[in-house]
Parts: structure tokens; C-alpha cells; sequence
């Protein structure tokens, strides 16, 4: 299954978008949660990388659009500046240690999603738009082992971490 990234408000519906098969996805998500999860400390910042976290549900379903995020146009800047430097922060390899593999495709992923995010401005953002939970966090909480933000769609907690879930899977994660 492929799952996208798209910015349908600046590149028109169909446009560019990044794709990416289930394995890379998860690989993707992984390492934008290892770079913003030790970075985050507003509410919104947290939900953004709790919404991330939920991605973990696979199967070719977990794409979205970048309005898809609740932005605010009295935040617009700070927001998307943290979504930046998490970015970045993966491009540079942040807490890459903790996983048991090198993830070879996961560089051209983050470079298309930031330029989906870089071409995102305050003109499309959608007042309206609000965080779409599948399970509304209660509060914010950290794997153990990873220190990233656990989703919630699982009732056994030590299920809810991205990178222990796919720990075993990651060998076919490159592409």
C-alpha cells in the first residue's frame, strides 16, 4: 500500500505529494518522532507529535495533507517553525542511535516533506481545522525506552510506542 503527504492548498489536488510504501512510513514517522518528541513543549506541539504517533496503524491508510494539521494564523510562524527544525533535526539524524537499523530511503522523504511544509503559508490555513484524534489523548505520554510520544490505540500501553511496534519489522523498513 502506499501512503501520502500531500499539499493539495499550494500543488492543486493531484498534485506532487510524497509517497511512501507502509515500511517507509513507518521509518519516516519514527524518526520525526525522535527528533520533536525531546523538543516539544506547547500543547499544540505535543498533539502534533501525539497525531504523528497514531500514523501507526499501517496498511496504506495513514497519509494526510499538510491543512490536515490545525494550524492558527496568530501562531502560524512558530508553529511551522517547530515543525521545521523537527525536520531538520531527523535530516541530521537525531537519536538515530536507538534504532536497530539504517534507514536508507528516509532522507528523500524528509527532504519532500519539507518542501511540502516550507510551501505551506499562512494565506491556507483553515481556521476551522481541528485536531482529528482516532483517540483523544488524555494526556501526553513518553515510551520508557524511547522517549517519544505513545498513541493511544492501544489498551495494553507498552503497545503505543511507534518504535517498539515495529522493532521486529524493521528489516524490510528501507524503501
Amino acid at each position: 500500500m502506499v501512503n501520502s503527504i500531500t499539499n493539495d492548498a499550494s500543488r492543486g489536488p493531484g498534485g506532487e505529494s510524497l509517497k511512501m510504501n507502509n515500511g517507509g512510513t513507518s521509518v519516516f514517522l519514527s524518526v520525526m518522532l525522535l527528533a520533536g518528541s525531546d523538543i516539544a513543549k506547547s500543547g499544540w506541539e505535543k498533539s502534533l507529535m501525539y497525531w504523528l504517533a497514531e500514523k501507526d496503524i499501517g496498511a496504506g491508510i495513514v497519509g494526510f495533507d499538510i491543512a490536515d494539521i490545525p494550524w492558527r494564523s496568530s501562531t502560524f510562524h512558530e508553529h511551522k517553525q517547530f515543525v521545521l527544525e523537527t525536520i531538520d533535526r531527523a535530516c541530521q539524524r537525531y537519536r538515530w542511535n536507538v534504532l536497530d537499523y539504517d534507514p536508507p530511503f528516509v532522507h528523500q522523504y524528509l527532504t519532500a516533506f519539507l518542501a511540502l511544509v516550507e510551501e505551506f503559508s499562512e494565506a491556507y490555513v483553515d481556521e476551522s481545522v481541528e485536531w482529528q484524534f482516532i483517540e483523544e489523548p488524555h494526556e501526553f505520554q513518553k515510551c520508557a525506552v524511547h522517549n517519544v510520544y505513545l498513541h493511544r490505540l492501544n489498551p495494553d500501553p507498552l503497545k503505543c510506542c511507534l518504535l517498539c511496534n515495529d522493532a521486529p519489522t524493521n528489516a524490510w523498513a528501507v524503501g
